[in-house]
């Protein structure tokens, strides 16, 4: 079940159980949403995960108007599920699963979670890091320089007022 935390949005949740669980809607942004696993047959109780979802490619400026706002998004992101005490009735079956490929014809997935994709993200995020830092050292030197140029501005004015007196 997936539900929006954005209260100006009153959308029924949408219940999905069955392959492919995906939800396709239109709009722009970026909020939380609370997705409930339930589990068949299990004592389990629902499982709730927060994920945000980004309607803007990440590596552009969310800007509706722009050309790339009308086109699909693809946004995927890993999550792992950890059961820490689980049913005894359920534990067998938690044993015995395998990760099953679902097929997903007619569609082509951007990015899978490789290590190739890790490496890019990686890299992605210290190119991002190196420039805030970069942008941080600016602005401690246009500060510098001001607070340089304001010390000169009052002794100046301190100058002026001693030779006016």
């Amino acid at each position: 079940m997936l539900t929006s935390k954005q209260k100006k949005q009153k959308l029924p949740p949408a219940v999905i159980e069955s392959p492919p669980f995906e939800v396709t809607e239109t709009g722009w942004g970026e909020f939380e949403i609370l997705i409930k696993l339930s589990f068949a047959d299990s004592q389990e109780k629902p499982l709730p995960l927060f994920h945000q979802l980004q309607l803007y490619p990440k590596d552009k400026d969310p800007d509706p108007d722009a050309e790339y706002a009308k086109l699909p998004i693809t946004s995927e992101h890993y999550e792992e599920i950890v059961f820490n005490e689980p049913h005894e009735e359920f534990i067998e079956p938690l044993r015995r699963y395998r990760a099953q490929v679902l097929a997903n014809p007619g569609k082509s997935v951007s990015s899978t979670f490789t290590p190739q994709l890790e490496a890019s993200e990686t890299k992605r995020l210290y190119a991002i890091n190196d420039k805030v830092l970069a942008d941080i050292e600016k602005w401690k030197s246009k500060l510098a320089a001001a607070e340089h140029t304001k010390k000169r501005l009052e002794n100046d004015i301190r100058s002026l007022e001693a030779e006016a007196v």
